[in-house]
């Protein structure tokens, strides 16, 4: 097949996913927009352009990729003009229903000093497309930060990054490594991993495997050290005996154990950010939270829970803890000068664990949460506070209380969507909603029994079809999502499945199915899952569709959707990134721009399925012959 024609199938293919992506969202009827720039091997900055709505059958949320544009410059000029083209390429009406934008923090997106940017330009002609800062960028910058805040942090993750550059640069070293393992584990467990800037918590990545790995890290550098000596490689001997002697110690392991544990608290966060299908309510009331986590480990008892997992991190490595050096005092300690209008001269700490945990600990703890409280203090505020009245603790107070309900609820929502809410209406329904929510919550999991508690023994034919495996007359299958899961950890794989909900909305048996979802769960040992989470739109959405009361709700139903079509961070089009790389390797720098973005579309969004004949029918249509058009009519 020539280049054309390959360029044509490609093309055609790409079409047709872009065709279904379009009608989706023209079904879907609001969407926002998330864009971020590449640079790509051939030295060209490459635009890229995620879409997010919302499906009105499924309640499920999509982000996809519609396009990636070749850019000359990178100023908000040239990338509002970028997005016009491709609005108008996809017939995205932007002006009417675009509802937000998320973008990282660079000037030429955001803006700066009250200046330009591409989110002021298109907030002009659309006030209702909101900026949003993408979260996971905020949340990244808090790391960078955190990791750098004092002297025993950055030597620790110095040394994990020159131990990654240490064996990475000779297959010798890393079959040296590979070996110990699998004498010591039974297999190669992990590979080093390296600490870079650039890549979300691949800090925290690298911290786990130096731990998880420490005793085959530390034997390997002995050997590594002995057999340098003998082959005169001096140079590799000194450096695998100095990592060695930096890593028994007391304070870098003591810092690997604090860094381990603050990072642990965030990265759940940082998940969760970079999940497709959560909303902004998720993030207002999770932020606080992970505070408060954070806020528990400034105590002496967390500080105290750190010394002991390092006693027991020394009782289960294999090494003899006696070369493991003591946290020490520096040679000369430094007196603070009193200033004039002071009355006393600060004394340096003389207690080498006190001072360790002020000057490491406590400093990290502070830069974090200094961070997260500046970058993240606006999430409750504005439109923000409208949209945590459609969680379902709020719900539930409403419910019980009708006069809780603040006299300027949803004023700052609907203001900014005055076109498509009309205020007085979605109060009404929003109240009348609240009324009926508990009992339709209470449908949502069927009881144990239906009929005043029959016993089971009374029905031996449930028994018989359970052994058999075959399906009940009355349509249920015994080996449903939910019957055929023993542990919990085999529920939850199964809620990660995209395909989970399958029944048409109104359907009660498909209620729970709408709500069983990684973000809107608790899992119970043994016991169906339950809904959960007071900070998801998305859940109490898919009660309503699935309870099929979207038409009885129009207005709350509209409202919930904007709520959700909103994103919370730029995630997507960095994932698309990867792909890029992927396709337009160092063979294929030539590559045009069209077929790159065809190839691209049709990598992304691989779960579209492709109908051949309509396929076959654009590249009759493009081909320009009459004679295939006339075959592809026939």
């Amino acid at each position: 097949m020539s280049g054309g024609r390959q360029n044509l199938l490609i093309d055609s293919a790409a079409l047709f996913v872009k065709t279904i992506i379009s009608e989706e969202i023209k079904n879907a009827k609001f969407f926002s927009v998330s864009m971020d720039t590449t640079f790509d091997l051939s030295k060209k900055e490459q635009l890229c352009f995620v879409v997010r709505y919302v499906d009105s059958q499924a309640g499920v949320v999509h982000e996809r990729l519609i396009g990636l544009k070749e850019c000359p410059n990178t100023k908000s000029e040239t990338l509002f003009e970028k997005f016009q083209a491709v609005c108008k390429e996809n017939d995205l009406n932007w002006l009417l229903y675009l509802v937000a934008q998320a973008y990282d923090g660079a000037a030429n997106m955001q803006g700066r000093d009250g200046g330009g940017g591409l989110q002021k330009l298109i907030l002009e002609r659309n006030p209702a497309a909101i900026f949003i800062w993408c979260y996971a960028h905020r949340l990244n910058l808090v790391l960078t930060d955190c990791v750098s805040c004092c002297p025993d942090i950055v030597y620790v993750l110095g040394i994990l990054e020159g131990l990654y550059d240490f064996f990475s640069s000779s297959k010798n070293r890393i079959d040296v490594l590979d070996r110990q393992q699998k004498a010591m584990y039974g297999k190669v467990v992990r590979r080093l991993k390296r600490v870079e800037t650039t890549r979300w918590w691949s800090h925290f990545l690298a911290l786990s495997t130096f731990l998880l790995i420490f005793d085959a890290l530390c034997f390997s550098l002995e050997a590594i050290a002995k057999s340098g000596s003998l082959e005169k490689d001096w140079k590799a001997a000194h450096q695998a005996q100095s990592y060695l002697d930096s890593i028994l110690t007391d304070r870098f392991l003591l810092t690997a154990l604090t860094l381990k544990k603050l990072f642990s608290v965030i990265d759940t966060l940082s998940k969760m950010f970079q999940k497709v299908d959560i909303d902004l309510l998720t993030v207002v009331e999770v932020i606080p939270e992970k505070i408060r986590e954070i806020e528990n480990l400034r105590t002496d008892e967390a500080f105290k829970q750190i010394q002991e997992e390092l006693t027991e991190f020394k009782k289960k490595i294999k090494l003899n803890t006696t070369t493991i050096k003591p946290l020490t005092n520096p040679t000369r300690l430094r007196r603070v000068p009193k200033n004039f209008d002071e009355e006393a001269t600060d004394e340096p700490i003389t207690d080498l664990v006190q001072k360790f945990k002020v000057d490491t600990l406590y400093r990290a703890i502070d830069v974090t949460l200094t961070q997260l409280k500046e970058r993240f203090g606006g999430v409750s505020e504005g439109i923000y506070k409208d949209i945590a009245l459609f969680s379902r603790k709020r719900i539930t107070e409403v419910s019980e209380n009708s006069q809780s309900l603040p006299k300027d609820a949803f004023q700052v929502f609907c203001n900014t969507y005055s076109r498509f809410i009309n205020r007085e209406h979605l109060i009404r329904e929003y109240l009348e909603f609240c009324k009926v929510f508990p009992q339709v919550e209470k449908t949502a999991k069927l009881p144990e029994y239906l009929h005043g508690g029959a016993a089971r023994d009374d029905f031996p034919f449930l028994e018989a079809n359970a052994e058999s495996g075959e399906e009940l007359d009355d349509g249920f299958d015994v080996h449903s999502d939910t019957s055929d899961l023993d542990e919990p950890d085999d529920f939850e794989e199964s809620l990660e499945d995209p395909d989970i909900i399958r029944e048409s909305p109104g359907d009660p048996d498909a209620i729970e199915e709408f709500l069983e979802d990684p973000d809107t769960i608790e899992e119970y040992p043994g016991e169906p899952t339950v809904f959960k989470n007071t900070a998801s739109t998305l859940g109490i959405l898919r009660l309503m569709i699935a309870s099929g009361m979207t038409s009885a709700f129009p207005t709350l139903f509209t409202a919930l959707k904007i709520a959700v079509t909103i994103p919370t961070s730029s995630a997507t089009p960095e994932r698309s990134f990867n792909k890029v790389k992927i396709t337009k390797t160092r063979l294929r720098t030539t590559m045009v721009e069209s077929r790159l973005e065809s190839l691209l579309i049709l990598s992304c969004e691989n779960d579209i399925k492709i109908d051949p004949d309509k396929v076959i029918a654009n590249i009759a249509m493009k081909s320009g012959s009459d004679v295939v058009k006339k075959m592809v009519q026939c």
